[in-house]
């Protein structure tokens, strides 16, 4: 995947996390569509060119375009990230009704599309559940300890994600989703929710698992398989 499609997504995640609670649904519905239409994308300025004719969306879509630039060019920063995140932000408008949000490319012929956008819609979900977990285990930089209804909520998104993923036959996100609740019931059952180390397994399983449905490079599902082995065994992960 080229780096700017690679810094988009990830801008566009986080970016979607951090509005999760504060946007009405049809922005992020917006940016969702975003996010599926650049992971798609044999031409990101094409993509984004899409989301310009959406009115007020048009100064939003053209810092991303600088954004793309930018990073093609390897002149973006990570620790400038949570600058342009609230950049971004600020250059949101309302969806007006009556105009019809970007679409993605349509998927490819050998798949089927609305599989295709429940999957990717699942994996949204999951993604930012994850995020709303790590969020709601620190205050500031310290580790206050799980929320056990969060892991439950994370077990309901991987339970869809699974499900979503059986319909357009990725396996070894099935087999990932399995190991994810056969881990979070370990970490129940044991009462670790004082144990740090689970967000970090579940953030870094997350950042595994949008890595290699966002990209076909063999290093990506090397490292999705990667990460089902570790999970398999959570007492020899944990003890």
């Amino acid at each position: 995947m080229p780096e700017e499609q690679d810094y988009l997504l990830r801008l566009l995640r986080k970016l979607e996390a951090s509005l999760a609670d504060t946007r009405e649904a049809a922005v992020l519905s917006v940016i969702e569509k975003t996010i599926r239409g650049v992971s798609r994308a044999t031409d990101v300025r094409a993509s984004l060119e899409q989301l310009y004719s959406v009115r007020g969306f048009d100064q939003f879509a053209l810092r991303l375009m600088w954004l793309s630039e930018r990073a093609t060019k390897g002149l973006v920063e990570e620790g400038d990230m949570d600058h342009e995140i609230e950049t971004l932000a600020a250059l949101l408008g309302p969806v007006v009704v009556d105009v019809q949000p970007v679409l993605p490319p349509e998927p490819p012929e050998t798949q089927d599309g609305k599989a295709y956008d429940g999957f990717h819609e699942a994996l949204g979900k999951f993604g930012r559940t994850i995020e709303e977990f790590k969020r709601k285990s620190f205050d500031q930089a310290s580790f206050k300890g799980i929320e056990q209804d969060l892991l439950d909520r994370i077990l309901d998104q991987t339970a869809a994600l699974q499900e979503a993923a059986a319909a357009l036959g990725r396996e070894d996100v099935v087999r990932l989703g399995i190991v994810i609740t056969n881990f979070i019931h370990y970490v129940i059952e044991r009462g670790l929710l004082q144990d740090v180390r689970i967000v970090n397994i579940l953030d870094n399983t997350n950042l595994s698992l949008q890595g290699a449905c966002d990209s076909t490079e063999p290093e990506s599902l090397d490292a999705l398989q990667q990460t089902v082995e570790m999970l398999q065994n959570p007492k020899n992960l944990l003890d």
